[in-house]
């Protein structure tokens, strides 16, 4: 049965990384780097110390997903072509559909007869 894994929190975890990278950066080995570790708490062993702190750079290293999955956005409506008419242009407008609406009714009383 396999074990457990260890969870630290986010800050301690962050000074763990911190510690084992400043005692790789000055040049000494993962035991040296280990030993640091375990006096901020790690309980683990060198290998896993030495995974944890690859995965650690493998994530900043990774680019972010272009996009997460789901629906697409919705698309707006388009604004309107004109927002008011001029008193002139409406009244002309009103007259024609008035007229239109007139012949239409004309039209119908003949077809329905």
């Amino acid at each position: 049965m396999p074990k457990a894994r260890k969870r630290y929190k986010p800050e301690v975890k962050a000074k763990i990384v911190e510690a084992a990278a400043a005692a790789r950066a000055a040049g000494k080995p993962w035991k040296d780097a280990h030993v640091a570790a375990q006096k901020l708490g790690y309980k683990g062993n060198v290998g896993a110390l030495m995974q944890m702190m690859a995965k650690k750079k493998a994530k900043k290293a990774a680019p972010a997903p272009a996009r997460k999955p789901g629906r697409p956005a919705k698309a707006k409506a388009p604004a309107p072509a004109f927002t008011t008419l001029d008193p002139v242009a409406a009244q002309y407008l009103v007259s024609a559909i008035d007229k239109a609406i007139a012949e239409l009714q004309k039209l119908r009383q003949q077809y329905t007869r």
